[in-house]
């Protein structure tokens, strides 16, 4: 099971919960992929189960076709927001981090 840890390596005192992501926002991007851009935000969820320490290796199987990876900059949040300003957000950032964010989908055929 995975938890949050300081850049020495420490256990951090925070409780793992979703990782809430941000797609389509960086134009370079969105024109490498192809993709239109979106005038609203993408926003989507990955499960608590997405997450694995840098130390942990990470296996994908071969026949889920080409992975896709990005590095991406992680903002733990330490108190619950809803409805947040910008202050309320500031307040609430406990750390920032890198996470390697990648995927496999299937080929066609597979599905």
């Amino acid at each position: 099971m995975y938890q949050h840890r300081d850049w020495q390596g420490s256990l951090l005192d925070f409780p793992v919960n979703k990782v809430v992501c941000v797609g389509s926002n960086y134009a370079d991007h969105i024109k490498e992929m192809g993709s239109a851009a979106s005038v609203e935000p993408v926003v989507f969820i990955k499960p608590e189960t997405a997450l694995c320490d840098i130390r942990q290796p990470v296996a994908i199987p071969k026949e889920f076709g080409a992975v896709h990876h990005e590095v991406e900059l992680a903002v733990l949040i330490g108190t619950p927001l809803k409805q947040a300003n910008e202050d309320r957000v500031a307040r609430a950032i406990a750390g920032y981090g890198v996470a390697l964010d990648s995927d496999a989908a299937r080929s066609a055929s597979g599905l």
